[in-house]
């Protein structure tokens, strides 16, 4: 998902009486090598982001956060 679903995600959700969350992961920024971007090259600022198993490290640690949230909420939703 990228921001415009996850908006929608949560719009729908609190319609719903739902909770709903989002994390979103990305390796670097979708507008480089356009005119849009002004910073530096992705592969000199962030050089840990072209080792191999960097998005998959990322989506791993992302998934552990969410289940750990999802965790806290039950935990709430019981007091």
């Amino acid at each position: 998902m990228v921001e415009n679903e996850s908006s929608l995600m949560f719009i729908l959700a609190d319609l719903l009486g739902m909770r709903a969350g989002s994390i979103c992961v990305s390796i670097w920024s979708m507008i480089e090598g356009t005119p849009y971007y002004d910073g530096p090259p992705s592969k000199e600022a962030y050089p840990e982001s072209h080792e191999p198993d960097f998005l998959g490290k990322r989506v791993e640690i992302c998934s552990q956060i969410a289940i750990r949230a999802t965790e806290i909420l039950a935990k709430m939703d019981k007091s």
